[in-house]
């Protein structure tokens, strides 16, 4: 695609933004969750994985989903409509993890980040609309 057609279609964009046809074309993302979508974003995590500062691990998710379900759809509902990613769902531990080599070597390790289990849950919920 050369330049001149990027930026025609930008201008495209630009003008359909402005005439608020967007409001239309996206009004299905911002629908409330339901409880499907809870649950297929719930068989979607892997057991045996770590935790983060959250402390929960995703077997709870998934052991527990019969219970727990209504109370996510309520939280994930809440936080939503009030437009607010809370603080501690970004929060991670950095974990150096070693790939091979000599143990006493930094350059054999790689870091890895251990994120909130239930902020991932949101935010895999909010992908899977959007891949839909």
């Amino acid at each position: 695609m050369s330049l001149q057609t990027q930026i025609c279609s930008v201008q495209i964009e630009f003008e359909r933004y402005e005439q608020n046809e967007f409001d239309i074309m996206f009004n299905e993302l911002n629908m409330p969750f339901s409880s499907n979508d809870v649950k297929k974003a719930i068989q979607q995590l892997q057991n045996n994985k770590s935790c983060g500062p959250d402390l929960y691990i995703n077997e709870i998710f998934i052991n527990g989903k019969d219970t727990l379900v209504p109370y996510l759809l309520s939280l994930f509902n809440k936080i939503f409509d009030i437009g607010y990613f809370p603080d501690s769902w970004s929060e991670g531990y950095v974990v150096p993890l070693h790939k091979k080599g000599n143990i006493n070597d930094t350059n054999y390790y790689r870091g890895i980040t251990l994120l909130s289990c239930i902020g991932k849950l949101f935010t895999r919920i909010l992908n899977n609309r959007l891949c839909k």
